[in-house]
């Protein structure tokens, strides 16, 4: 998953560690949704075949929380919660 953000090289590779970690851990659990969050932005990425990732933003924006459905794995968005 890339940022859609222009960020600074040592962000960017701080971020590349994190996105590694993260798909580690999704090759080796097979989870159907996985969430991320604090990345300023929202955003729902497919990491891998029925794999849905699922970033919230940051706190006190629009975007960073979020409610589940566990049946259907729907969300709905709540808006900002600060």
């Amino acid at each position: 998953m890339r940022s859609q953000l222009v960020l600074d090289a040592w962000i960017e590779r701080e971020a590349s560690i994190s996105r590694h970690l993260l798909r580690r851990a999704v090759d080796r659990v097979h989870p159907r949704i996985v969430f991320s969050g604090h990345r300023h932005q929202r955003v729902t990425h497919v990491l891998r075949e029925h794999v849905r990732c699922e970033v919230l933003d940051m706190n006190g924006k629009v975007g960073n929380a979020v409610i589940l459905d566990l049946p259907s794995l729907d969300l709905t968005e709540l808006g900002r919660v600060s």
